[in-house]
């Protein structure tokens, strides 16, 4: 399938969130892009921000997204923190190129694609009240974001 036959068929589908308001439309489909609200912009360092986004969904820790913007391009992003129950995902992510530089131009109440969640996850409630050491290979491949 070329990059065009793309485009028009995933055109159905922006449209119909647009209609939609931009609600979090979401589909089980976890291959598929779907477009969700950036709740929260908040700049941590010069080069990383955490960004909030309203995600209606299932996801573990330790998963990841694609997250996009049209015509820029898309990035796999890890979740750095999520609330179910509140329908949002946080995600840390530094500046390092073409897609995160137009990423950081983003506001509260712009809308980011997102697809997934990937990976495996890992279950969390077992290391409740426990020491966890990170093995972070590369900087910037971890970002870790703790609750006092």
């Amino acid at each position: 399938m070329n990059n065009s036959n793309y485009a028009e068929s995933a055109l159905p589908l922006v449209k119909k969130a647009i209609e939609e308001n931009f609600n979090s439309y979401y589909t089980e489909n976890v291959y598929l892009p779907t477009v969700h609200r950036l709740l929260k912009v908040e700049k941590v360092t010069h080069l990383e921000w955490l960004f909030r986004v309203q995600y209606k969904g299932k996801v573990s820790a330790g998963q990841f997204m694609q997250v996009s913007l049209p015509r820029v391009g898309e990035v796999p992003i890890s979740i750095a923190n999520f609330n179910e129950e509140e329908g949002w995902l946080d995600f840390l992510i530094r500046k390092v190129g073409k897609v995160t530089d137009e990423i950081f131009k983003l506001k509260e109440n712009d809308r980011i694609f997102l697809r997934g969640p990937y990976g495996n996850g890992f279950p969390i409630d077992k290391y409740k009240n426990k020491n966890v050491i990170f093995d972070c290979w590369r900087k910037w491949n971890c970002t870790c974001k703790t609750n006092n």
